[in-house]
């Protein structure tokens, strides 16, 4: 169990292994690819697109990325890409609230199955 995952360019394989994360920023992504495996975070973590550096965060097919049973706030940043975070995998387990005042775009890809509770946008 880790409380933060900073990951700031390139790709990322869990190849099928859990990844618990537990702090309030719990994941922060610019950049990258993170998929294979599920990412398990606590209740009232956080998840933060860094545009420094612009590009996409990707949540590939293969990941499943577990809220916890509460609300993850998505902060994306708005960077010169579009979208600046994309889910290709499965959220599930909570509600994902996109807020923060980060003004950038967070896309899902069509016919993913989503097991959210519920989708808030600030």
């Amino acid at each position: 169990m880790f409380t933060q995952l900073v990951y700031n360019g390139g790709n990322v394989n869990l190849a099928g292994a859990p990844l618990s994360l537990t702090g309030a920023t719990a994941l922060q992504m610019r950049d990258t690819t993170l998929d294979g495996g599920t990412v398990n975070l606590n209740t009232g973590s956080g998840v933060v697109f860094d545009a420094t550096n612009n590009g996409t965060a990707l949540l590939g097919p293969g990941l499943t990325l577990d809220l916890g049973g509460g609300t993850t706030t998505f902060t994306v940043n708005n960077g010169s890409a579009g979208p600046d975070m994309r889910i290709q995998g499965t959220v599930q387990s909570g509600t994902l609230t996109l807020g923060g005042g980060g003004g950038g775009i967070l896309e899902f890809n069509s016919g993913v199955p989503q097991r959210l509770t519920r989708i808030n946008v600030d």
